[in-house]
């Protein structure tokens, strides 16, 4: 009531069930989710998120989760919580402005035309080709990247295709591996101790759209540091949405990172990146784009 009396929205959530209930205890859950039922139809301003419906099988008479849903007896997992994540998306977009995260973005938007908008030289995949495949992969590398196998077995082969933007290329990379292999896409600052300043704050920014992903899990990137005192720091976002871990659906996101500040005691900077790291729950395969990388510095 007292976020509704100063004009906030409220989400309410139903709760979810534990596996291991009694019918007296599943009894209580559903007076539980009555009572806020009941407040989501009564008071406006007020909006319903059910997680109970979606992460209980509809055929179990004993509220068991879908399978893979939980962590444990009690726990929703990762696959249940992406579920539950994709409703409350579902209900608060509509209250929000925009859609996607905005990245302004051109051809232009490099290292040699655009200073302080980017760090990287080939962010846009402009130059197809002049990087390296390192172990497990093949195929043409644009300028500026390397892709590798960092543990495992599997492969990747890279390419890239007209960006569906309409600005430079996408990196591909069309990955087949066996649980817990590692791939890596890295793009390194060129001349970190020239374009990296000390006490500056940066950001990584990308797009990632994922097709055909089965058993794909965590496909993690990071904003990474080196330095010749504070040794390898990261900001990382995204990840642990697919796959085994989630739901094999196609999807593209907008990132950005937590931004990092650049230590200021002196030392020498080594490097500073870009990492891409998507690995594999169980047998996987996917289909992996990822377009109009930045890293640049705020304020």
């Amino acid at each position: 009531n007292a976020a509704l009396s100063v004009g906030k929205r409220v989400v309410v959530v139903l709760d979810t069930p534990v596996t291991t209930w009694t019918a007296a205890h599943r009894g209580q859950l559903m007076i539980l989710n009555n009572e806020l039922l009941t407040a989501y139809i009564k008071k406006t301003g007020v909006v319903l998120a059910d997680f109970c419906s979606v992460v209980v099988d509809p055929a179990s008479t004993t509220l068991q989760p879908l399978s893979g849903y939980y962590s444990d007896a009690t726990h929703v997992g990762i696959k249940g919580a992406y579920f539950c994540g994709k409703l409350l998306q579902s209900i608060i977009d509509p209250m929000l402005p925009g859609g996607l995260l905005p990245l302004s973005f051109g051809v232009w938007d490099n290292y040699t035309n655009n200073p302080n908008g980017n760090l990287l030289d080939n962010g846009c995949f402009t130059t197809t080709s002049g990087g390296t495949a390192g172990t497990g992969a093949s195929g043409t590398v644009p300028s500026g990247v390397t892709v590798s196998r960092q543990s495992g077995t599997g492969t990747v082969a890279v390419s890239t295709s007209a960006s569906p933007t309409g600005i430079g290329n996408d990196l591909v990379l069309t990955l087949t591996g066996a649980a817990n292999d590692v791939f890596n896409a890295a793009m390194d600052v060129p001349s970190p101790s020239t374009r990296v300043i000390p006490g500056a704050k940066y950001v990584l920014e990308a797009e990632i759209q994922v097709t055909n992903g089965t058993g794909l899990r965590a496909p993690k990137i990071y904003l990474e540091y080196n330095g010749s005192v504070t040794g390898s720091k990261q900001s990382i976002v995204f990840e642990d949405t697919v796959g085994g871990a989630g739901g094999d659906e196609d999807f593209t996101v907008r990132i950005q990172t937590e931004p990092y500040t650049i230590p200021t005691n002196g030392e020498t900077i080594n490097w500073t990146a870009m990492r891409f790291r998507p690995s594999c729950n169980a047998s996987c395969s996917a289909v992996i784009k990822l377009r109009q990388v930045r890293i640049r510095e705020i304020a």
